[in-house]
């Protein structure tokens, strides 16, 4: 609820604080705050968030319990409320607070949330001590930052542009300013600017880049994607640092220029430049082929099959040491040997049977026994474990290979 007037790190391990409004947070950060537990939320931040969010009455089927959180999620956002006490004039105590708080801490890694803005929770207008109660613990990964209002800032705009532009033209139709503005639900001095036409800009520090500068970046980022070679965070901020002379701008700015310019944030997939000259008609072409090729086909005589890979190295940890150590180590028995698995199954939902293929030149009698019921047994045709169609057809006649099985099939 105020403008940005400074940060500073705190003392108290991933918690940030900082003077700024704390609605003008990117959407990646979920909000909390404290309520009482019949949820008037009339008077301090508490009611700007009812006046924002409301959904009283879904907050209230969760059953709220004092020293509880409940949750609502508004646009991919979760927003949390802490249930402190059981009426809005009463004071919450320490204890109950951060019982409250230790189970927003059990919704976030439940839930994997990776930031968190708060607001110094019960310092209000309930005037407790904030060094008391930030010490709880939440998570190494997570980022906090508790937010408070610069004194005597102006507030930011909370009402529809909608609204603004039906009370003004509601002004010119004739009904005063006082009447239009609590008609339309906005301030009353707001609308007498809107209407003479004072502080046409936004509120708050301008951006570095202007609006046309911003749209431009947005078509290029679309551009490249379509390309096939979306940017990643770092590119971009890499990219427009010659903007900021030359110093690369923080993840904060990303987040606001991403929600800005309605981008998103998504996990692309590796494709090769053989798959990606494929496109709509190519694969049109291929289902009407494919459908005239298979039709008198038995669906006994399709098969398909799927491999995974299994390895027994568990890989590298985070651990615990002294500050300063030189080299971890861990000791642990493992190989970096790997084991191939392969599934092969027709179209009318028969599976054929398992097939061990064994990384040696013979195969002996006992590495075949007391395997599954129809399981194959084979060898590679060479030291190095590399296997071709002749090793699998290869092996002693006593032993059925896949390719008899294709045959009784």
């Amino acid at each position: 609820m105020a403008k940005y007037s400074g940060t500073r790190k705190a003392r108290h391990g991933v918690t940030t604080e900082k003077r700024r409004d704390l609605f003008a947070v990117p959407s990646s950060y979920a909000l909390a705050h404290c309520v009482a537990q019949n949820l008037r939320m009339s008077r301090g931040i508490a009611a700007e968030f009812r006046k924002r969010y409301g959904r009283v009455r879904e907050l209230l089927q969760q059953q709220p319990r004092i020293g509880e959180t409940l949750k609502l999620s508004i646009n991919g956002q979760s927003i949390f409320y802490l249930v402190t006490k059981k009426f809005p004039y009463q004071k919450p105590a320490y204890r109950v607070i951060w019982e409250a708080l230790l189970d927003l801490r059990n919704h976030v890694l439940q839930q994997d949330i990776l930031k968190l803005a708060i607001p110094k929770l019960g310092c209000g207008l309930n005037q407790l001590n904030w060094k008391i109660l930030c010490y709880v613990g939440f998570c190494g990964r997570l980022s906090v930052r508790t937010y408070e209002r610069t004194p005597r800032a102006r507030t930011y705009r909370d009402y529809l542009e909608e609204a603004m532009r039906e009370a003004i033209e509601a002004v010119k139709a004739g009904m005063s300013k006082k009447l239009a503005a609590a008609t339309f639900g906005v301030e009353r001095t707001t609308l007498g600017r809107r209407i003479v036409g004072t502080h046409p800009k936004a509120v708050g520090r301008p951006t570095v880049l202007t609006a046309q500068e911003e749209a431009l970046i947005a078509r290029t980022l679309g551009v490249v994607a379509n390309w096939g070679f979306p940017l990643t965070k770092v590119d971009i901020r890499n990219v427009i640092k010659k903007f900021f002379n030359n110093n690369c701008p923080g993840p904060d700015f990303l987040d606001s220029f991403i929600k800005r310019n309605n981008l998103s944030v998504r996990m692309a997939s590796n494709i090769k430049r053989s798959g990606s000259s494929v496109d709509h008609n190519d694969i049109l072409d291929f289902i009407n082929n494919i459908d005239l090729a298979i039709k008198e086909v038995k669906s006994t005589n399709f098969y398909n099959y799927d491999e995974t890979n299994v390895t027994d190295d568990p890989g590298s940890r985070k651990v615990v040491v002294p500050r300063n150590t030189k080299r971890v180590e861990r000791v642990q028995e493992h190989s970096r040997a790997t084991i191939s698995l392969m599934v092969c199954e027709n179209a009318s939902g028969d599976l054929l049977p398992p097939m061990v293929v064994y990384k040696a030149l013979n195969l002996y009698d006992n590495w075949t026994q007391r395997g599954l019921q129809g399981t194959k047994y084979a060898r590679t045709c060479s030291k190095c474990g590399f296997s071709s169609f002749s090793c699998l057809t290869s092996n002693p006649p006593e032993r059925m290979t896949w390719q008899a099985t294709f045959h009784q099939k």
